[in-house]
Parts: structure tokens; C-alpha cells; sequence
């Protein structure tokens, strides 16, 4: 039994869904910026584009290929962005989490 199921019922408890779907913190209606690798062409900007529009709280999301950036605004949490990235099979890093 894993920790998850003797603390709150696991996976079919509606509340540990609702609450583990929600990000653990917020952007609210703050701007997120993205470096994004990978992209070489139009349609690697659309495609990147249209997977950062797709993630929930996504209010819009500007890419430019040639710079090779992200500008998302929205209340979402980066790692959600960064997850719908590597889906379309790019790569990504908020800006200044680098080491």
C-alpha cells in the first residue's frame, strides 16, 4: 500500500484528485518566460505554440522560433508548461532556473 492510499483513499478519493490536479502554486495573471530548444522552423513555433495554449489557465502564449523563447501568461504553474513542451517534442527551462 502506498502512502498515498493510507493517507487520503488514493486515486478514487474525488478530493486527492482535485487537489493533486491543482498547480501548488500560481501565476495568477502573471507572465512566464520560456526557453525553448529544438525548434527549427514555422512549424515547430505553431507546434510549440499550440501545446502551451492547450494547457489549462493558459490565457495566450507568444513563441518566437528564431529566438528561441516562450512568453505564456496565464495562472499555470511552469512545470505544466514546460511538460506540454517535451509532449510536442521540444525542450524547455523557465528562464532563470538554470544554474
Amino acid at each position: 500500500m502506498t502512502l498515498q492510499n493510507r493517507v487520503v483513499g488514493g486515486p478514487h478519493n474525488k478530493a486527492f484528485g482535485a487537489a493533486v490536479s491543482r498547480p501548488s502554486y500560481a501565476y495568477a495573471g502573471g507572465m512566464i518566460l520560456l526557453d525553448i530548444s529544438g525548434m527549427s522552423c514555422g512549424h515547430c513555433e505553431r507546434a510549440v505554440k499550440e501545446a502551451l495554449l492547450a494547457v489549462p489557465g493558459v490565457q495566450s502564449a507568444e513563441v518566437s522560433q528564431p529566438q528561441g523563447q516562450a512568453t505564456v501568461s496565464g495562472d499555470v504553474n511552469p512545470t505544466a508548461l514546460i511538460a506540454a513542451v517535451q509532449a510536442a517534442g521540444y525542450q524547455a527551462v523557465e528562464q532563470g532556473s538554470r544554474s
